[in-house]
């Protein structure tokens, strides 16, 4: 058996073809010229180094991966040595140095920060590419000088090993904590997790006052060792520093929940209560939910109904410590017939709207005007139903808008009212899970005959001159009473109470919207160029239940 170099076998090859002056031994080695850098340069050979070396058997083929020039991409003629050739091989250079080697293929430094080249090799030299922004000493110490780039190319033995690029950025200005002070339970871990000035660069030290109390790691992992108060402190390479306060107390020895037991409405969400004994402390507090699609649970420990079923919400402190809370989720409530009279949100109204259509609550927003009791619930009247999914508007009008702000050329898609719909009334009526049941509806708004509208894509809208033309069984079945809340925004009624309401289809101009009048007409605005301040919102919404 021979041991080869791979670098020795490829300059062999080479020999053997192109270079016939070089004199091979009787045991079959070649000997060299006394300055092989010469030939190593002229055949592309320099630095080259796929392994150390190669144990072969004689008639044992080897393939050499990626041998530049003629000897890459197959066997040159007249070759019978039983050695075979390819054109795989990775140099180097590339990034399966740093793995190979123990050398980053790249760096990011701060103003004179420094970082050690731990390589794996021995015998080693290193040379930067440009010293006045990346400089490095004979123990591969590199020292990052001023902004710019630079290449840290590593030898061993004369020979190029592989290569390190340098980025040398500004130093910080300034490094700052998340928090100012902490409180961990003992042997609770907390990593500390520092920012410094955007497109800076940075190492950090760490520092502890008393060990006794606490100890932190290189990395930024403190660890609470007894109970008391010390104080941490994390340096940049320049001397900026940020200080922590920490407390240390006790590990928990139980934690509780309030309430064990809870029952929620689909869409409604409550924050569970924690408590630990005294003197304890527990800063990490994990939570986890049995049936996420059921109920689900942040890590604030608040908690959201999603759908009808029962799951057990989880609080564990750092050291395994657990209460449950048991959640119980019931189904929003089905459509159910309307009475043949429904009572108006207020005493205004001399009558009140008929209706055979069916009644969903869902939502909530403020109706009685005393928003020291929170909003109520949204009453909604189905329009349509299409399997599971129910057209809806609501049963009184909520709120008074302007159909747009300024005077001037405006449709529906534009309007400041469709935006307000969409942003303001949906966030404040509908929680996150209520949202995920609203509909995407492609919003086909027709023109008037004397203008023309275009489509929309809306989860709350208003109805068409056409969809109030068709939805309602007749003029006083369109018919509409404000909330109280809503003539306290200055919702105008007439002598019976009702309210004039917005549609979304263009009017007989531009500036001109259609509407519905207090007796329940469909109406043109026809002339003038009113924003229609005194005009009511009855929302649109499509909702799968």
């Amino acid at each position: 058996m021979k041991r080869m170099l791979f670098r020795e076998i490829a300059i062999m090859l080479v020999l053997a073809l192109l270079v016939p002056m070089f004199s091979v031994a009787e045991d079959g080695n070649v000997e060299l010229p006394d300055d092989v850098s010469e030939l190593e340069q002229a055949l592309g050979l320099e630095g080259f180094e796929a392994a150390d070396a190669v144990e072969i058997e004689a008639g044992e083929s080897l393939t050499l991966d990626g041998l530049p020039g003629e000897l890459s991409g197959g066997e040159p003629e007249g070759l019978d040595a039983g050695v075979e050739t390819g054109a795989d091989m990775q140099f180097n250079e590339d990034e399966n140095a740093a793995k190979k080697y123990g050398v980053p293929a790249a760096l990011t430094l701060g103003v004179k920060e420094t970082f050690a080249l731990k390589c794996t090799k021995k015998k080693l030299t290193y040379k930067s590419s440009s010293a006045k922004i990346a400089k490095v000493d004979a123990k591969g110490v590199v020292t990052a000088v001023k902004k710019g780039k630079a290449t840290i190319t590593v030898y061993s033995n004369k020979k190029k090993l592989t290569t390190c690029k340098v980025t040398v950025v500004a130093a910080p200005k300034k490094v700052t904590l998340a928090m100012t002070g902490a409180t961990i339970g003992v042997k609770e871990k907390l990593t500390l997790m520092p920012q410094v000035t955007k497109n800076s660069h940075t190492s950090f030290t760490y520092t502890v006052k008393n060990k006794k109390i606490a100890t932190v790691s290189k990395t930024g992992v403190v660890t609470g060792k007894k109970a008391g108060t010390t104080t941490v402190t994390v340096k940049t390479h320049n001397g900026k520093k940020a200080t922590l306060k920490l407390t240390v107390k006790k590990a928990p020895g139980k934690v509780t929940l309030e309430p064990k037991t809870l029952e929620l409405e689909e869409g409604q969400s409550y924050t569970l209560a924690v408590t630990l004994p005294k003197k304890t402390a527990s800063n990490k507090l994990t939570w986890t939910s049995s049936n996420k699609k059921v109920a689900a649970v942040d890590e604030n420990g608040t908690v959201t109904a999603i759908k009808e079923g029962t799951a057990k919400i989880t609080v564990r402190t750092f050291n395994k410590m657990k209460a449950v809370c048991t959640v119980t989720v019931a189904a929003l409530p089905q459509p159910t017939p309307t009475p043949t009279t429904t009572p108006t949100p207020t005493p205004e109204p001399s009558t009140t709207p008929q209706s055979d259509q069916d009644t969903i609550f869902f939502g909530h927003y403020e109706q009685d005007n005393d928003l020291s009791n929170g909003p109520e619930p949204i009453e909604w009247r189905v329009l349509k139903q299409d399997g599971d999914t129910y057209t809806l508007i609501s049963r009184y009008a909520l709120d008074c808008k302007p159909y747009c702000t300024t005077q001037s050329d405006i449709t529906w898609k534009i309007c400041s009212l469709r935006e307000w719909l969409n942003d303001t009334f949906l966030n404040s009526a509908f929680t996150s899970a209520e949202q995920a049941k609203l509909q995407t509806v492609t919003v086909k708004t027709e023109g008037s005959p004397f203008w023309v509208g275009s489509d929309t894509q809306d989860k709350v809208f208003l109805l068409s001159l056409s969809e109030a033309e068709n939805l309602f069984s007749s003029d006083s079945d369109r018919i509409c009473w404000p909330t109280t809340y809503a003539k306290a925004q200055g919702v105008a009624w007439g002598d019976s109470g009702a309210c004039w309401w917005w549609l979304r289809s263009p009017g007989g101009y531009e500036w001109g919207e259609c509407y519905v009048d207090v007796d329940g007409n469909v109406r043109w605005n026809l002339g003038g160029s009113e924003v229609g301040e005194s005009d009511s919102v009855r929302p649109v919404i499509c909702l799968r239940l």
